[in-house]
């Protein structure tokens, strides 16, 4: 017995959020913004508080941060030197900023991670009526555990091949088998 799906165009039903990689992924989001940060304070206390602080300056950092130095001196960079030379030349001690700019340039295209990116979706007709299946085994399991028997997650998982749902052992509960929604097995 088959039944009709209902699915509305570019409808699109949420399977799995991975939130351990979208912990990882912000993590790594705060690190560079911590790290920029301490680049733009460093900065500062190098060229002064009052250094404006372009909203490029992370797109390639050291030739903005020579720049920088060429605009504050310029009145006394008489011989039109490059920010790089005229730095040594004065004497001011860039060091850190190097030392800063070279861990931020792995992490100078991470972007702001969006949920929506480390979510499974079920996008198809078939993928849906799949979807729909897990999670009526998954309704099935909970009802049975609720009125008190006991699922041995190996024996729920070989009672079908491929099994709809899957027991994932880091969560300790059933969930719906991505391998299954996504794949035919006609």
């Amino acid at each position: 017995m088959t039944r009709e799906i209902k699915v509305k165009e570019n409808e699109k039903r949420a399977i799995k959020f991975d939130d351990t990689a979208f912990n990882s992924a912000m993590q790594s989001y705060k690190d560079k913004l911590h790290l920029e940060e301490q680049i733009i304070q460093e900065i500062k206390s190098v060229l002064g508080n009052e250094t404006n602080i372009p909203s490029e300056l992370f797109s390639d950092l050291m030739p903005n941060v020579y720049g920088l130095i060429e605009d504050k001196y310029k009145k006394e960079n008489t011989l039109s030197l490059n920010g790089l030379k005229l730095a040594g030349l004065m004497d001011i001690n860039l060091e850190k900023i190097k030392s800063l700019s070279a861990k931020h340039y792995p992490q100078k295209d991470i972007l702001e991670p969006v949920k929506e990116d480390f979510t499974k979706y079920a996008t198809t007709k078939e993928q849906i009526a799949r979807l729909e299946l897990a999670e009526s085994m998954l309704n099935l399991v909970g009802v049975a555990e609720d009125n008190g028997l006991r699922s041995i997650p190996f024996h729920v998982q070989s009672s079908f091949s491929p099994s709809p749902i899957y027991f994932d052992r880091y969560s300790n509960k059933f969930e719906p088998n991505l391998f299954y929604i996504y794949n035919s097995f006609r």
